[in-house]
């Protein structure tokens, strides 16, 4: 359907948002989720004005790609009853002064995940702060000065990055 022009949605009903529910509504600043269920993928995929999003403590999973390619993101409020997260969720997320990568630095060739390594390296340098969730311990160790190791949903251990990979 075409949605352009719809400034903010408020969405309370007791089942979940279909995939690509509001895909590319161009126009749409802020979107209130408080619904029982799901966000389906690509629900507000390429909505390229939106701003604000706040998730309820009803959502328990946002699925693949649900927020992919929403440029201009400056707020996102996610409880912590989300239970999953899809692949891509986000795609590149960058709010101010924070940046949080998903998944960009295992996906891809080596030139690709180079090229995200490189951009990452930029933001560090250019004073933002990154949050960096890998498995890959030599990535944490070259892109991190602190690390947190969590474990089962459990913090085993917080310091420099070198000491915590080590440990």
């Amino acid at each position: 359907d075409d949605c352009d022009g719809i400034k903010s949605v408020d969405i309370s009903n007791r089942g979940s948002i279909g995939n690509q529910a509001f895909y590319g509504c161009n126009g749409m600043e802020t979107a209130n989720v408080t619904n029982k269920g799901a966000v389906g993928s690509e629900a507000f995929s390429g909505c390229s004005s939106l701003k604000t999003v706040t998730l309820g403590d009803s959502i328990d999973s946002l699925g693949d790609k649900a927020f992919y390619q929403c440029t201009n993101l400056q707020a996102i409020t996610i409880p912590n009853t989300v239970l999953s997260i899809g692949t891509y969720c986000f795609g590149y997320l960058s709010l101010s002064e924070i940046s949080i990568p998903q998944a960009v630095m295992t996906v891809g060739d080596y030139a690709f995940q180079e090229k995200c390594e490189k951009r990452m390296q930029e933001l560090l340098d250019a004073g933002t702060t990154v949050i960096f969730v890998s498995h890959s311990i030599e990535q944490v160790k070259r892109m991190c000065n602190k690390a947190t190791w969590i474990e089962k949903g459990k913090v085993i251990m917080t310091g420099d990055a070198e000491t915590v990979c080590d440990a």
